[in-house]
C-alpha cells in the first residue's frame, strides 16, 4: 500500500511537473510573438519619426525658398560694371593739315551720273602717281647714240660693234650725277668699261654710270640711297674700249636686264644748269 501510495505521488508529481512545463512552453510560446510585436511596434514607431523629421525639413526648405525675393527675368542681367575702354596713347605725332579754303563754285549744268567716278578725278582705289624727277648724268652734247640692231664703228677696237648707252661729252674731272632717285645696286671696276657704279631705281630699271675716276662721291656705295642730282663721282679714262673716243661718260639704261635707249628719256632730262645743251 505504501508502494502505491509512494507510486500514486510519483505520478502526480510527474503530472504537476508535466503539468508545470506545459504551462512554461505556453508562456514561452506567448512571449515570442509579443517580441515580434513589440519590434514591428518599435519599428514603425522609428519609421513614423523619420518621415516627421523629413517633413519638418522639408517644411523649413520651402519656407526658406518661398522668403527670397523671386528673380526678375525682365530686367537685364548686370555681371560686372561697364569699363570705359579709351584708345592707347599714340606715338606718333598728330599730323597737321593745312585749312581748306572754300571757294565758290559755279553750279554745274551736267546730271551727275552715280555710281561712275569722274574720269578726271582719280579712284580712291587707284593710287596717285607722284611724277619722277630726272636729271642729266653730266653736263655735254652726245657724241655716240645708243644703237644695237646697226653696229657703230670704234676708233678704239678698230671694228664695228654694237653701242648699248649714250656717250655724253665731258671733260675729264667733270661731276657726274644720278640720274633719278634710286638705291646704289653695286660698285665695280669692269674690265672693258672701267669704273661702274650702277643704281637701282625701281620697277626693273637700273642705270650705269661708266668710265668714272677711281675716287667716287662721299657715301656712295652698295645699299646707299641716293637723289637725282646727288653727286656720283667724276669722269675718268678708265673704259679701255673707248680710249680712243673724246673724254666722255659712257651712261646706260637697262630694263629687266635688257638694255634702252636712253634717248627715250631725254625729253624729261635736263642738267644742273638748266639746259640740255
Amino acid at each position: 500500500m505504501y508502494k502505491s501510495l509512494l507510486f500514486g505521488e510519483n505520478i502526480s508529481y510527474s503530472r504537476k511537473a508535466n503539468t508545470r512545463n506545459g504551462d512554461e512552453s505556453n508562456m514561452e510560446q506567448k512571449k515570442l510573438p509579443e517580441k515580434q510585436a513589440r519590434i514591428l511596434y518599435i519599428s514603425l514607431a522609428a519609421m513614423l519619426v523619420i518621415i516627421m523629421v523629413i517633413s519638418v525639413i522639408t517644411a523649413i526648405n520651402k519656407r526658406n525658398h518661398s522668403d527670397r525675393a523671386p528673380l526678375d527675368t525682365t530686367a537685364p542681367i548686370q555681371s560686372a560694371q561697364l569699363i570705359e575702354t579709351r584708345p592707347a596713347p599714340s606715338t606718333r605725332a598728330p599730323v597737321q593739315t593745312a585749312p581748306i579754303r572754300n571757294e565758290p563754285q559755279t553750279p554745274s549744268t551736267d546730271k551727275p551720273v552715280i555710281g561712275e567716278p569722274s574720269e578726271d578725278e582719280p579712284s580712291e582705289d587707284e593710287p596717285v602717281s607722284v611724277p619722277k624727277v630726272y636729271v642729266m648724268p653730266t653736263e655735254g652734247n652726245i657724241i655716240k647714240s645708243y644703237s644695237v640692231d646697226l653696229p657703230v664703228y670704234s676708233a678704239t677696237m678698230n671694228d664695228y660693234r654694237a653701242h648699248t648707252g649714250i656717250d655724253i661729252f665731258a671733260a675729264e674731272g667733270s661731276h657726274v650725277y644720278c640720274f633719278t632717285d634710286g638705291v646704289v645696286k653695286d660698285v665695280y671696276n669692269d674690265p672693258m668699261m672701267g669704273v661702274t657704279v650702277s643704281v637701282d631705281h625701281g620697277d626693273g630699271l637700273v642705270s650705269y654710270y661708266q668710265n668714272l675716276k677711281d675716287e667716287l662721291a662721299e657715301g656712295i656705295k652698295a645699299g646707299a640711297s641716293v637723289s637725282a642730282g646727288d653727286s656720283i663721282g667724276c669722269v675718268g679714262a678708265s673704259c679701255l674700249v673707248e680710249l680712243s673716243d673724246e673724254s666722255h661718260l659712257h651712261f646706260e639704261l637697262r630694263c629687266d636686264g635688257r638694255p634702252v635707249d636712253p634717248a627715250e628719256y631725254l625729253s624729261a632730262l635736263k642738267d644742273t644748269s638748266g639746259s640740255l645743251e
